[in-house]
C-alpha cells in the first residue's frame, strides 16, 4: 500500500496550481506592505478542484468504490477551506500592519487608509466564507475612525457585524468646506424654519424681509441655507445611522446584493412601479415596450458597474412628485418643443426658472426619445461622470470632498439642495424588506482635518436661565420629533427654567428642518418637578438687553462661551450681528440674537431703545 506524504503533496499542489488561478499579483503600496489581490472565477476554481482530486485518486489507488468518494467531499471542502486560508494571509497581514502603523501615529489623520477597492474585500469574504475573520476585519477599521465617531459605528457593527465602514481622508477642514458651499451651492425651500436661511446681505433683503431667490421647480422657491445648517448636512458623524448611512455606501454593482425584486420596492408608490414602459414618441403616438422600468434599471446597472438601487432612487427623486406621479420631464409632452423627450435623472436642470426645460434640452441634444434611452446613457453619465471619478458614494457626489476625486473641491456637485443626500434613506427600506440589510456592504466614510472634538467648548456650560412659555405645546422627552411625547401641556406665559438649547439628535436629518433646535426645559407642575424637551420657538428667556439705536454692543461682554460661534439676528431691520459678534443696533424694536457652536444654541433678547 502507497503511503503519501500529505504535507510534501499539499505544499506542491499549492506551489504549481494556485499561482495560474489566484496570484494575480497587482501591488498597491500599503503603508510598508502589500495587498495581493486573488481573482478566481468559480468556473476556473471547480476545475483546478477536479484536475487536483483527478491527481490525487491516481495517487492514492488503494481507495476503491465508496471511499474514493468519500475521500475526494472531504478533500475538496479541505482544500477549500486551505484555500481560502492562503487567499487571506496577506490581506490580513496587511490590516494588522496597517493598524499598528495608525497607532503609533497617535491618531494623526493623515495615515487614515483611503482604500476605495471594494474588489479586494468582496473576493476576500466570498473566498473565505469566514465570518469570524471578516467581522474582525470590519472592527479593526472601526478603530481607525476619531474618537467621537467610533461609538456610533461599533453601535452598527453589533447590529450589523458584516458592515464594512472604511475612513476616508479628505485633506479639508470641516469649517472651511462649510464656508466653501454657502450660497447657490446650498439651498434649502423658503418655508423651512427661518433659523435655517442666510440672512447675511448678499442672500437676504433685510429692509423688505426677503431672501434671494435661486430656484422654481415644481412651484417651490428655494433660498440659501445659512452656515450652521450647511455644517451640519456636511457633517458625516450625522449620518452614522442606520438609515442616512446609505449616503457613504459605495456605488457599485454587486451581483449578490442588486435584484430586481429590491429595485420594485424602491419604485413602488410612483408610475414606475410594477409597470411596462410606455411612452410618446416624436410624432406623439403612443409606444408601448416589452420591458419594465425595473429591467431596464437593473440593466443600466449592469453594463455601467452602478448599484441599480442607489440609482433607482435617484431617478425616484428626480422625477416623481409627492404622490408619485410623472414630473415634466418625463411626460414626454412637458412643451410643444420637447415631445417625446425624456429626462430621467434631470441632467442639465440646472437653477432657473424652468430647470425642466433645460433637462429637456439636455435630452434633445443627447437623443434621449424614450425611457429606456435615458435611463441606460443616464447611468452611463453617472458612472462615467460620478462614480469612476473619485465621487463613487451618495455624500461624494452631493459634497465633493474626496481628494481623489478629478474635480475641483466643492465643485462638480449633483444637487444643490442642502437635503438632497438624505433621500438615501429609500435604499435602506429597500434592504429591510428584501431581508438584505445585515448582508456584507462596504461604506466610505469621509474625514476631516483638525475637526473640532465634541465635548469642549461648549454653550451650555453653566447654562441655567429662567424662561416663559410663548407658544403651547406638549413635553417631548428628548430633543426630536420622534421621541415620546408627554401628556403634559404646557401654556403661553408659564414659567420654566432653561438648561439649555440643543440641535435635534433624531436619525432622520429631516426632521432638522422641521424643528432644528429644542430647549431643554425644568419645571413643575401638581408639586412635581419634571425635565424635558419643547421645540425651540416655544420658549424665551426673561432677561432682555436694552440697547440705543445706533449702539454697539459685544457679544462677548454677554456669554463667554462665544468663541468660534456663528451669529443670526431674528430680525435684520432691528439689530444686525457681524461675524466678529457685533451687535448694532438699528431701529427700535424686539429681536433675537442667535448663538450657534457645534450642536448648541444660545439665544439674546434685544430690545432697541
Amino acid at each position: 500500500m502507497n503511503k503519501l506524504n500529505f504535507g510534501k503533496t499539499i505544499k506542491k499542489i499549492f506551489s504549481r496550481y494556485l499561482p495560474k488561478f489566484f496570484v494575480k499579483e497587482n501591488q498597491d503600496k500599503f503603508y510598508g506592505s502589500h495587498i495581493y489581490k486573488r481573482k478566481c472565477t468559480k468556473k476556473k476554481f471547480n476545475k483546478f478542484i477536479e484536475k487536483t482530486v483527478k491527481k490525487i485518486n491516481k495517487k492514492l489507488n488503494f481507495f476503491f468504490g465508496e471511499k474514493r468518494y468519500i475521500f475526494k467531499k472531504f478533500f475538496v471542502s479541505s482544500l477549500a477551506f486551505i484555500s481560502a486560508t492562503f487567499i487571506l494571509r496577506n490581506f490580513v497581514s496587511g490590516i494588522a500592519q496597517t493598524a499598528q502603523i495608525v497607532k503609533k501615529s497617535e491618531g494623526k489623520e493623515n495615515n487614515y487608509i483611503n482604500d476605495n477597492d471594494i474588489s479586494v474585500l468582496k473576493a476576500a469574504k466570498t473566498a473565505a466564507k469566514n465570518k469570524l475573520r471578516w467581522r474582525k476585519i470590519a472592527k479593526s477599521y472601526i478603530e481607525m475612525f476619531p474618537e467621537y465617531m467610533k461609538e456610533k459605528l461599533y453601535n452598527l457593527n453589533k447590529k450589523f457585524p458584516d458592515w464594512i465602514f472604511i475612513p476616508v481622508p479628505t485633506g479639508f477642514k470641516l469649517h472651511k468646506t462649510a464656508k466653501a458651499q454657502l450660497g447657490h451651492k446650498s439651498l434649502v425651500e423658503n418655508f423651512v424654519d427661518s433659523l435655517l436661511k442666510h440672512k447675511e446681505e448678499e442672500y437676504f433683503f433685510p429692509e423688505k424681509d426677503e431672501y434671494e431667490q435661486y430656484r422654481f421647480f415644481d412651484k417651490k422657491v428655494w433660498v440659501a441655507a445659512n452656515f450652521p445648517t450647511v455644517k451640519h448636512f456636511i457633517d458625516p458623524n450625522n449620518y452614522i445611522n442606520e438609515n442616512e448611512i446609505f449616503a457613504f455606501e459605495s456605488l457599485t454593482y454587486d451581483a449578490e446584493i442588486h435584484k430586481k425584486e429590491g429595485i420594485e420596492k424602491i419604485l413602488n408608490g410612483t408610475f414606475m412601479y410594477d409597470e411596462i414602459i410606455k411612452y410618446i414618441d416624436k410624432n406623439g403616438e403612443e409606444i408601448v415596450t416589452t420591458e419594465k422600468y425595473s429591467d431596464v434599471i437593473l440593466k443600466a446597472s449592469k453594463k455601467n458597474n452602478l448599484n441599480p438601487y442607489y440609482f433607482a432612487s435617484k431617478i425616484r427623486i428626480e422625477v416623481c412628485r409627492g404622490d408619485g406621479s410623472k414630473s415634466g420631464s418625463v411626460t414626454g409632452n412637458y412643451k410643444e418643443d420637447f415631445i417625446g423627450y425624456y429626462n430621467f435623472l434631470n441632467i442639465g436642470a440646472n437653477d432657473g426658472e424652468d430647470p425642466i426645460s433645460n433637462a429637456l434640452e439636455r435630452a434633445k441634444q443627447k437623443g434621449w426619445d424614450s425611457p429606456e434611452k435615458s435611463i441606460s446613457d443616464g447611468a452611463e453619465f453617472i458612472s462615467s461622470f460620478y462614480i469612476n471619478k473619485g465621487q463613487n458614494t451618495a455624500y461624494f457626489q452631493r459634497f465633493n470632498t474626496n481628494s481623489a476625486s478629478a474635480f475641483l473641491p466643492n465643485e462638480h456637485q449633483y444637487f444643490t439642495s442642502i437635503y438632497g443626500v438624505c433621500h438615501i434613506h429609500k435604499v435602506s427600506e429597500a434592504y429591510k424588506k428584501l431581508g438584505i440589510l445585515s448582508d456584507a456592504k462596504k461604506f466610505l466614510i469621509p474625514i476631516y482635518e483638525n475637526d473640532v472634538p465634541r465635548n469642549i467648548c461648549k454653550l451650555s456650560d453653566g447654562f441655567k436661565t429662567t424662561g416663559i412659555m410663548v407658544k403651547d405645546t406638549k413635553v417631548y422627552s428628548n430633543p426630536n420629533i420622534d421621541y415620546e411625547i408627554s401628556d403634559i401641556d404646557l401654556l403661553v406665559n408659564e414659567e420654566v427654567t432653561i438648561l439649555g438649547f440643543f440641535i435635534t439628535n433624531s436619525e432622520k436629518l429631516m426632521n432638522y428642518l422641521r424643528i432644528p433646535y429644542w430647549g431643554k426645559i425644568e419645571f413643575f407642575k401638581k408639586g412635581e418637578k419634571h425635565i424635558g424637551y419643547v421645540p425651540y420657538f416655544c420658549v424665551n428667556k426673561n432677561s432682555k438687553i436694552e440697547i440705543k439705536s445706533e449702539e454697539i454692543l459685544y457679544i462677548t461682554s454677554i456669554i463667554k462661551n462665544s468663541k468660534g460661534a456663528f451669529y443670526e439676528s431674528s430680525d435684520h431691520r432691528i439689530v444686525r450681528i457681524n461675524k466678529k459678534g457685533e451687535i448694532l443696533a438699528k431701529n427700535k424694536g424686539n429681536a433675537i440674537i442667535y448663538i450657534f457652536k457645534h450642536n448648541e444654541m444660545d439665544l439674546i433678547n434685544i430690545e432697541v431703545l
